[in-house]
């Protein structure tokens, strides 16, 4: 395991977090946005940020979330501004030149808000995450190697059940991290620079080894991809009893996703793969069914999410590997049977024949449907155009877009900031649409009546506080809908 510092002298590390109205990041939304810009060695060079944001009036929070965060929409609406400015100034902070953006659990979640919110109010969702020499990281993967790999000198908390846990208001708690306010989102961003700088002090060349995997092109070169050789993988699917770490055999690249790279854990014997009904393996491979997982020992490792993935076979001393009962002969010895196995392009060609994604069962509103349009360089320019233009003229304008979605899209966008501009004929299918995303009854859609249902549950084991969030909910729910 080499070090590598794959940094020039201009990045700095945007350490970052949202607080949301709800845990879906297709459907909820962030209220609250906080960042703290430190230079490479983790020092703060720029005063903290926070920012809130004022809920939508189609949109209905989860009362969970707010019971979570103590925050109401009626606060957001007093202290916040509207999504498209918000989203705006967060574009601008981490399109910085040189900034690497990282908070704990960002990447399968934060990001993707960010993503699905840049969506909603015009902007390209991915340019953030390269252009300027920009990129993202994410705290949680490196504290899941520290704990593999270098455990010493960091106080690990446990759960009731002996397996560790990684839950960040855990760790700055056995820590003595300063994080006076769990879900809090400044609070939180305080607590993971705490833990980086106590991690990064422990051991800076597994840091910085770790950081160099945020780009794809590394983590390519790390496993030594095209050519087929033994790696350890570390990723909280696999078992704690092997400690989150296994030995892997690269397969190939999966032909739906580039960004994917499918893998046998060599602790498993390949023949079993042979065993197994195709139809079986494509379901878990293309439509997820984690339901087949102990019976197909594969991962799909997603090359620009980070993966920790290291190539030196050395890494593991004898007595982590007694530690965490590792059987490294035994997946050497799977590693024949898995280059004659599974390195056998017909297979993969059989197992992806046919491959469709059926989702007729789900109604997807504009919103949520990112991952399902492709957007052009031509649309993605003429949507910059439209964010620079003022209500009045971007009321005026009719531009011809190849994906004929976005004309819905950006009518949601005027309607939601830019009430104002709306003819009579929009005003009344503003109208028509938040009655179909209130009431609607269909298959995925939260609408009012869910929304009271939740509230009137949660009343029954509220507390006084809670009680009265409850309430003001209720109240919110009443006066949005009673508008419409």
């Amino acid at each position: 395991m080499a070090q590598k510092i794959m940094i020039d002298g201009n990045s700095t590390f945007l350490w970052y977090d949202y607080e949301t109205f709800g845990l879906n990041v297709r459907r909820d939304r962030p209220f609250q946005f906080a960042a703290i810009r430190t230079d490479i060695m983790l020092n703060t060079i720029d005063n903290p940020i926070m920012l809130y944001c004022k809920p939508a009036p189609d949109f209905l929070p989860d009362p969970r979330a707010c019971l979570i965060t103590k925050i109401t929409p009626q606060f957001c609406l007093n202290n916040g501004i509207p999504e498209y400015k918000f989203a705006s100034i967060i574009e601008k902070i981490f399109l910085k030149p040189g900034t690497i953006s990282v908070g704990y659990n960002t990447i399968l979640f934060d990001d993707e808000i960010t993503r699905f919110m840049f969506w909603r109010n015009l902007i390209n969702p991915y340019e953030r995450e390269w252009k300027n020499n920009c990129s993202r990281w994410d705290l949680i993967n490196v504290i899941k190697a520290f704990y593999v790999l270098s455990p010493y000198g960091i106080t690990w908390p446990y759960k009731n059940n002996g397996k560790p846990s990684f839950k960040l208001e855990h760790l700055s708690f056995v820590n003595n991290l300063s994080h006076k306010k769990a879900h809090d989102a400044l609070s939180d961003v305080r607590a993971t620079l705490g833990l980086a700088r106590l991690i990064r002090n422990n051991n800076p060349r597994l840091f910085n080894f770790i950081l160099s995997l945020r780009k794809k092109k590394y983590v390519l070169a790390e496993i030594g991809w095209p050519i087929a050789r033994p790696f350890f993988y570390i990723t909280h699917m696999f078992s704690s009893k092997h400690s989150y770490i296994s030995l892997m055999w690269p397969i190939c690249i999966h032909p739906m996703n580039k960004n994917i790279l499918i893998t046998w854990n060599l602790l498993h014997d390949p023949k079993k793969f042979l065993l197994n009904d195709i139809n079986k393996i494509r379901d878990y491979l293309c439509f997820k069914k984690n339901s087949f997982k102990e019976d197909i020992p594969i991962s799909m490792i997603h090359l620009n999410r980070s993966p920790i993935v290291i190539s030196n076979l050395k890494v593991l001393s004898s007595n982590l590997m007694f530690r965490y009962k590792f059987d490294l002969n035994c997946a050497f010895k799977n590693i024949k049977c898995a280059s004659s196995i599974l390195n056998n392009t017909y297979i993969w060609k059989k197992i992806f024949l046919d491959y469709k994604i059926n989702n007729s069962d789900l109604e997807l509103n504009i919103d949520e449907e990112l991952y399902n349009n492709f957007i052009s360089k031509k649309d993605n320019f003429k949507l910059a155009i439209l964010r620079s233009m003022s209500p009045k003229k971007l009321s005026n304008v009719n531009f011809c877009f190849e994906n004929k979605k976005l004309e819905e899209l950006i009518f949601l966008y005027r309607a939601r900031n830019f009430i104002e501009t709306l003819s009579y004929k929009e005003l009344k299918r503003w109208k028509k649409y938040r009655i179909s995303r209130f009431y609607n009854k269909k298959n995925n859609l939260y609408n009012i009546n869910m929304f009271y249902l939740e509230i009137e549950s949660l009343l029954k084991k509220a507390n006084e506080h809670d009680t009265k969030i409850l309430n003001a909910l209720l109240m919110y729910g009443k006066s949005i809908t009673q508008k419409i």
